[in-house]
């Protein structure tokens, strides 16, 4: 081999190790989001067999009109079987892209007619090993719509005007942003 080509071979050899070991990580490396959902069987609502979704938006739906449709201006939607959700739910999704994180509303929803009764609902962020609370435990009520306690239901266009479903501003109660609603440090399984 010739003294050249060695040459080259040891740079691109070099290039490459330097790279490997001084890289930053990835900027879309994959980060999990865990939800942990709390519901109340017994209560007003109680269990349902639809699916339950949680939409992050920069919309909110506490309007009277129908809209044009019920999606919105989703950022990021996650959904989970009602039937699952009995007392304590916990469940992971692993996102590329965090920016639904600063959506202005998080809502809760069910698009069926099978009202569930959601109780609470907690979000962190990590890389699957250790956590950061995003949203500490926070009640799903009062709910919004023509109940503030009943099951969360009928989030579609044909029963627009009876749908029951819970929305805050997501913005005012992180706990990774907001002192008054951080109560205690990440949390890990």
């Amino acid at each position: 081999m010739s003294n050249k080509r060695l040459l080259v071979l040891v740079m691109l050899l070099i290039s490459g190790i330097g790279t490997f070991m001084f890289a930053a990580p990835a900027a879309d490396s994959p980060q999990v989001i865990r939800f942990e959902i709390w519901s109340a069987p017994g209560k007003s609502g109680g269990g349902s067999a639809d699916q339950i979704s949680i939409q992050f938006s920069n919309t909110s739906a506490d309007r009277s009109d129908i809209p044009g449709s019920v999606f919105f201006d989703i950022l990021q939607e996650f959904s989970f079987s009602g039937i699952e959700a009995k007392e304590l739910l916990s469940f992971d999704r692993e996102v590329r892209d965090t920016s639904f994180l600063n959506a202005r509303f998080v809502r809760v929803i069910n698009h069926g007619g099978d009202g569930w009764a959601g109780d609470a609902i907690a979000i962190s962020l990590g890389d699957g090993k250790s956590f950061r609370r995003i949203v500490e435990k926070r009640s799903l009520y009062p709910r919004r719509g023509t109940s503030r306690d009943g099951g969360m239901q009928d989030f579609n266009r044909t029963n627009w005007k009876q749908r029951i479903y819970w929305e805050e501003d997501l913005q005012k109660i992180r706990a990774d942003r907001n002192p008054v609603y951080s109560s205690r440090p990440s949390s890990s399984r």
